[in-house]
This record gives C-alpha cells, sequence and structure tokens, in this order.
C-alpha cells in the first residue's frame, strides 16, 4: 500500500526542485504495473482523459491527471527496470466505475517514452509557481486534488 517516491527536476535555471507524491496503491496484474490513486470525491473519465500535455495547464479539469501523470514519472525514475505502466483511479463515490485508468493519447498505458514531454510540461508548471512576477494564485496551486 501507499508508497513515497521522490526525484530531482532541473529548472531551467539550473535550480533543484524535489518532487515527491504518495501512491495509494502500487501493484502488479500479471505483467502490468498499476499505480492506483483512491479518491473520496467524484471522478468522470473526462478527468483522466489527455490528448496533449498542455491539457494538464487546466488545474480545475485535468488536476487528477496531471497527479497521476506526475506518480508515472516519479515511479519510472526510480525504477529504470519498467518502460510501460498504467494509472488509475478507483472513485469511492462511484464503486460501480471500479478502476477508471488514465487514457494518454487515446491508450490506457504510459509508456517511459511519453516521460521526457511531461517532464518539460511539468518543468513549465512549477517554474511558473515558482516566478515572482506571476502573482500567486489558488489555480496554479492545485496540483493535486482536495481529496
Amino acid at each position: 500500500l501507499e508508497a513515497k517516491l521522490r526525484s530531482q527536476l532541473m529548472l531551467s535555471n539550473d535550480v533543484s526542485v524535489t518532487v515527491c507524491g504518495f501512491i495509494d496503491r502500487i501493484d502488479r496484474v500479471g505483467n502490468t504495473v498499476r499505480l492506483i490513486d483512491y479518491k473520496t470525491g467524484g471522478v468522470e473519465n473526462k478527468d483522466i482523459t489527455i490528448d496533449d500535455f498542455e491539457d494538464l495547464r487546466q488545474p480545475k479539469d485535468k488536476n487528477k491527471s496531471l497527479q497521476l501523470l506526475l506518480y508515472a514519472w516519479l515511479y519510472f525514475n526510480e525504477h529504470p527496470e519498467v518502460n510501460e505502466l498504467e494509472t488509475a483511479i478507483i472513485s469511492l463515490r462511484k464503486p460501480s466505475s471500479w478502476l477508471m485508468k488514465l487514457k494518454l493519447f487515446k491508450k490506457s498505458s504510459v509508456s517511459r517514452d511519453e516521460m521526457p514531454e511531461f517532464e518539460k510540461t511539468l518543468t513549465s508548471l512549477i517554474e511558473e509557481i515558482m516566478d515572482e512576477s506571476i502573482p500567486f494564485s489558488k489555480k496554479l496551486l492545485t496540483l493535486e486534488s482536495d481529496d
């Protein structure tokens, strides 16, 4: 059950930040590693569907997708032997939906090959949060959901 992962992220100004996350559940079904987050609130399929990494700039709509991709990035960084995995949410409010998998570019798995592009987006988001010339707002801080 719950695992804490952490990794360093180098920003464009040569500042290194530590990024960490707590994954509720990591398991393996057959040869597939799954990273699962439990949510007490509602989750819709549109919340965890990404067609472009720029979609992650919609924190209110895509914060759950960002969280799942962040977990994938952290896991890949700590487990170089893994090249593909699944990330999913189990919504306790919608138990009939059971395992709601992140859909990334119309597929239900995340590949290590996609992580460099995700890392660029993550770097950009963190740089915006740290940029003193950009007014601090709650929208920028909503990287994780409230539940």
